[in-house]
């Protein structure tokens, strides 16, 4: 079974420089990778930050075979040099690393994780913290760290849609008190689905005509839509979902929007004996 793995991003309306970024690949051992991070608008040069972080978070896959996003943080932190601010490094990271039998989802921050089932079900789990994500920059500096926390923020409400039904509530104002509790994580069988792609919260910034906001899942549900997935899939989802459905519905977006996926084959039927 070969997997298969693209990673595209596109500014929002409301931005002048794209702080979203997203990579794919596979790591040396041909486990398939997919990476998206989204820089904090109001902070300083995260535009390179977001890009910094994806690169980091492939090379400890390539080095450990996992994903810790305190170990991102730190290696990153390394690599800014001046006269960029370690603030750059404000975004969120979210990560799709493959294996012989599932896929591990990370998020560190806010963001969407998207599983298409092979039979035709989608579920969504959408990682919340209203309007005040958990940085892996925090993880840098212990006293924003400490005034993160003091302030009421980093608090975080994690949901499951099945088909575009609420069901079930992983976490619901769950309070982050240490730097390990950044990250929310799921796995999911490589028998089971057909894809597994994560979203950054561009995915929330749609509005229609009228200004009004376009239910993310509606959103998710045109980007799941694909026909092929052969060469830059994703690619070619987006950029028709961006250039022809939005203005035909009307629709448009903010915020930057970074997605990435890995696509798995039906595994092979073994031949009779």
């Amino acid at each position: 079974m070969t997997m298969h793995a693209d990673a595209p991003f596109a500014i929002g309306s409301t931005h002048k420089v794209c702080e979203d970024y997203a990579r794919s690949g596979e790591t040396p051992g041909g486990r398939p990778y997919a990476v998206v991070a989204d820089g904090c608008s109001s902070s300083p040069d995260t535009d390179f930050g977001s890009r910094f972080l994806p690169m980091t978070a492939i090379e400890c896959l390539t080095l450990y075979g996992m994903i810790k996003p305190e170990w991102v943080a730190w290696r990153t932190k390394d690599r800014v040099s001046l006269p960029l601010p370690v603030r750059c490094l404000d975004a969120t990271l979210l990560t799709l690393l493959g294996n012989d039998d599932e896929i591990y989802a990370s998020v560190a921050g806010d963001g969407v994780v998207v599983a298409k089932y092979r039979d035709g079900k989608v579920m969504v789990l959408d990682v919340d913290y209203k309007g005040a994500p958990g940085y892996l920059s925090y993880l840098l500096d212990q006293s924003r760290f400490d005034l993160y926390i003091s302030e009421g923020y980093g608090i975080r409400t994690a949901k499951v849609y099945v088909d575009g039904v609420e069901t079930t509530v992983i976490e619901d104002g769950f309070k982050i008190t240490t730097p390990d509790e950044f990250e929310t994580g799921m796995n999911f069988s490589l028998a089971e689905c057909e894809m597994v792609m994560v979203c950054t919260d561009g995915v929330h910034s749609f509005v229609d005509a009228d200004h009004n906001p376009v239910p993310m899942l509606d959103v998710v549900q045109h980007l799941v839509s694909i026909k092929s997935y052969t060469g830059e899939f994703l690619q070619r989802r987006l950029r028709r979902f961006l250039t022809k459905t939005c203005p035909n519905l009307g629709w448009t977006h903010g915020d930057d929007l970074g997605v990435a996926a890995i696509y798995i084959p039906e595994p092979e039927e073994a031949p009779d004996a």
